[in-house]
Formats: structure tokens, sequence, C-alpha cells
């Protein structure tokens, strides 16, 4: 079935939240969120990742796939308030490039980094 696909708007941005703990049963739904977005023309999502202080690859997995949907229609996906703990993860398995520049977030006023 062919989808119709709506050229992004490039002044339109969303943040999407999700919410955590996720399951691999949750990638399906995430991603129907974003191709909708998609459709109605956002250009930008920005993926609030606050809720993941515990990571592991389910959410990178559900990250990767989130971007491939935006970026496979001109759109594009940004992280925001990434932790230490998925920033790592990222770092490790690679995909941290795919993500552009993170955001370093704030733990007690102290900053874990800058970003170049």
């Amino acid at each position: 079935m062919d989808r119709a696909v709506t050229k992004p708007d490039s002044s339109k941005a969303t943040v999407m939240v999700i919410g955590a703990p996720i399951g691999p049963s949750d990638i399906p739904g995430l991603c129907g969120r974003a191709e909708r977005l998609m459709e109605s023309g956002v250009a930008t999502v920005i993926c609030d990742v606050a809720a993941f202080e515990e990571v592991d690859m389910v959410v990178v997995d559900a990250l990767a796939r989130l971007q491939l949907i935006m970026t496979r229609d001109g759109g594009e996906l940004r992280l925001s308030h990434v932790s230490p703990a998925l920033r790592d993860l990222l770092e490790w398995s690679g995909l941290d490039d795919a993500f552009g520049q993170i955001p370093r977030i704030r733990h007690g006023g102290r900053r874990w980094g800058t970003v170049p």
C-alpha cells in the first residue's frame, strides 16, 4: 500500500515525549506516531527522552527507527534531555553521529560536558 507523503514544512517542529520504560512491542506505536507527524507536514521532531535514566538497546533501537522514519522523507529528529547513560550508549553503538549534536544536560548544577 502506498502512503501519501506530504513534503515536510521546514518551519514546523513538534516535541514528542517518550515515556519510560519501553519494550520491543512499543516500537511500532512510536514509529506510527512519527509517521503521522511526517504525514501532517512536520519537518522536525524533537524527541524528549528525559524519562530514560536507565537505558538499553531497545531504547537505542527505537530512536534509530524514529530517525530513519524522519530522515527518509526529508525530516529531522533531534533529541532533548539526553541522560549521560543514553549518550554513552549511543556513542558505544556508533549511532551518536546519526543524531547530530546531542545537547548535554545538567545534574545538580554541574555540567556533564559541552557540545562543540
